[in-house]
């Protein structure tokens, strides 16, 4: 759990449904990463709540922080300039640094260094049903690397030019497009000479098609922490991280880790939780509609249903990945 002093209630609600609901089957540990030390209140907190080992540590400078190829000044004028523009969490120079860590980084904190899998918890999320299978076990079991409860649009002002990159990318390392990725993709039907033009507009690659905005929402997330550790996702993190991006824009780790899973994994090796797991983060949750079999207290909980570019939960993100996981 990544986490600052400051959101104590939210991780302690946070992990009391997670221990309720999971956690006093299988006593996982817990690591609680911060930029800045830990207070004794959040420790003893956090620790009366988890029923296996709590672990805490700090993020160096070197994992958090502009890397040495960014031009620092530069880099909060950008920072500045989104926040005036009023794009979400775009104003906050810490936000950007976390999205940055998360896509790159933390699996090589040496707190995370004894793990194979790795489940993401953040502060103030719930589980309202429980949880009566291991999903560790069950993704060794079947071959699964990447699990997500949540299908989302990202909000596109944060992102202009990252599938631009990303699709270039994918191109020069002649990466075959999955299921997953064209799920991804709006194709354009267009002419030729209007391709070119579409081609110029943000969320277009060099032929004209565009990106539906459609990610895996991370807060959630289930991983083998070995894809991250593989030299072929470091390789394309450096590359993004080159491009100036998680600076210049706000590119957010959800999208940039949906775009790695799509082209580094194969379709069979990504799960969706979603209809096992009542995973909540604020208003959004996953349908859970497996446990909803008049034997538990489950509500009968359904994602909000929004057709638009504002970062809500859509229907047609959630069936394209979906039927991608079908072909």
């Amino acid at each position: 759990m990544l986490a600052r002093n400051s959101d104590l209630k939210e991780a302690i609600d946070a992990l009391t449904s997670f221990e309720s609901q999971f956690n006093h089957q299988y006593h996982y540990p817990v690591v609680f990463l911060n930029n800045e030390p830990w207070t004794d209140e959040f420790k003893r907190g956090v620790s009366a709540i988890v029923s296996g080992q709590s672990i805490f540590d700090t993020i160096s400078p070197d994992l958090w922080g502009y890397p040495d190829h960014v031009d620092q000044e530069a880099a909060r004028a950008h920072i500045n300039e989104q926040g005036d523009r009023g794009i979400i969490h775009a104003g906050q120079e810490s936000y950007h640094h976390m999205c940055r860590f998360y896509s790159m980084k933390f699996y090589d904190h040496p707190a995370m260094q004894q793990f194979k899998w790795y489940w993401r918890l953040e502060p103030g999320i719930s589980f309202e049903c429980p949880i009566t299978f291991d999903p560790f076990a069950y993704m060794s079991r079947e071959n699964k690397r990447y699990a997500y409860t949540i299908a989302l649009q990202e909000v596109g002002a944060t992102v202009r030019s990252l599938y631009r990159v990303v699709s270039d990318y994918k191109d020069s390392m002649h990466i075959a497009p999955s299921s997953y990725w064209n799920a991804l993709i709006n194709r354009s039907w267009a002419p030729l000479p209007i391709r070119w033009l579409l081609r110029l507009a943000p969320y277009r690659d060099i032929n004209g098609d565009e990106w539906n905005l459609c990610h895996f929402w991370n807060n959630f997330e289930i991983a083998d922490l070995d894809l991250f550790r593989k030299e072929d996702y470091r390789h394309m993190m450096e590359h993004l991280d080159k491009q100036g991006g998680f600076y210049t824009e706000r590119w957010g780790d959800a999208s940039v880790r949906s775009f790695a899973a799509t082209l580094l994994l194969k379709p069979e090796e990504i799960h969706y939780f979603g209809d096992d797991m009542c995973y909540c983060h604020g208003k959004f949750c996953s349908p859970g509609i497996n446990l909803l079999d008049g034997k538990t207290s489950c509500p009968a909980q359904r994602p909000v249903l929004e057709q638009d570019r504002k970062g809500t939960f859509n229907e047609m993100c959630h069936l394209r990945f979906r039927q991608a996981s079908l072909i």
